[in-house]
């Protein structure tokens, strides 16, 4: 399905039952610079295969539970990635400043 649709600029699937299989889909839309997957049951390793999406520019993680700071550090060399979003995700805001390399 994806296939089809390599040139999205912008993709919202918050609030679905997204699976790891479809992120790994996700990732391969190489034009992808918006996804918004707030309250989606996504984890570390769902945050480090969206790590792969080069040109991400704004990203939201709100309530997605299961995120670490280890998941949020593995998007650290997204250098286009301007907007991250994760109300209600991570505890600590130290850890995650320290994810971020700030």
């Amino acid at each position: 399905m994806i296939e089809n649709h390599r040139n999205v600029a912008k993709l919202d699937v918050s609030s679905t039952a997204i699976s790891l299989g479809t992120l790994r889909e996700i990732s391969n839309m190489t034009s992808l610079e918006s996804l918004n997957v707030k309250r989606c049951e996504i984890d570390d390793e769902g945050m480090s295969v969206i790590s792969q999406l080069k040109n991400l520019t704004f990203l939201n993680v709100s309530f997605c539970i299961s995120v670490t700071d280890q998941g949020v550090a593995s998007l650290s060399h997204l250098k286009e990635l301007k907007n991250l979003l994760l109300t209600g995700s991570l505890k600590n805001l130290a850890d995650i400043l320290k994810a971020v390399g700030k």
